[in-house]
């Protein structure tokens, strides 16, 4: 509901700003929470009641796992319990990757932080079932036809 992406400039530096202090990312967790069933209740819902396939790049989830590129400086718990309240996706694709690759493609953030979203990342995909981790070291075409495989699972008519 709010922003598309489209309208933002892109992200270069997603820790590069403090975070919010407690009662404003309270503030902004509850707002987020808002903004994902105003979201899915007048977007999402009637595309997918039209057979619409609905792709998001990031989700909630995201909060928790990177918490600083969103600046929010409230409770990992808090976030976590709010998540578990947003509508889930059907399933979620995982793009895992060592380090190094992903160094040699994007250096928003440190190394360290690289692997510690990447352990975050691949314990939420081990806690959802409907999760798939995908081996994203591998050449480009090899990673999106495998991605394209899962997204088809779920779009209208697929296996799902």
């Amino acid at each position: 509901v709010g922003r598309s992406r489209r309208e933002r400039a892109p992200v270069v530096d997603p820790h590069g700003r403090p975070p919010r202090g407690r009662v404003v990312s309270v503030v902004k967790l509850g707002w987020w929470w808002i903004d994902y069933w105003l979201g899915y209740l007048l977007e999402i819902r009637p595309a997918l009641r039209r057979s619409t396939l609905v792709l998001f790049d990031r989700y909630f989830d995201d909060v928790v796992v990177d918490p600083a590129r969103y600046r929010y400086g409230a409770s990992a718990r808090l976030a976590r319990v709010v998540g578990r309240s947003v509508p889930r996706p059907d399933s979620l694709v995982v793009l895992d990757a060592p380090v190094d690759v992903l160094r040699s493609r994007k250096q928003e953030v440190t190394p360290m932080e690289m692997e510690r979203q990447r352990k975050a990342y691949l314990r939420l995909a081990g806690r959802l079932g409907s999760a798939r981790v995908v081996d994203a070291s591998r050449p480009i075409e090899a990673v999106v036809d495998e991605v394209a495989r899962i997204v088809m699972e779920f779009a209208p008519g697929g296996r799902s």
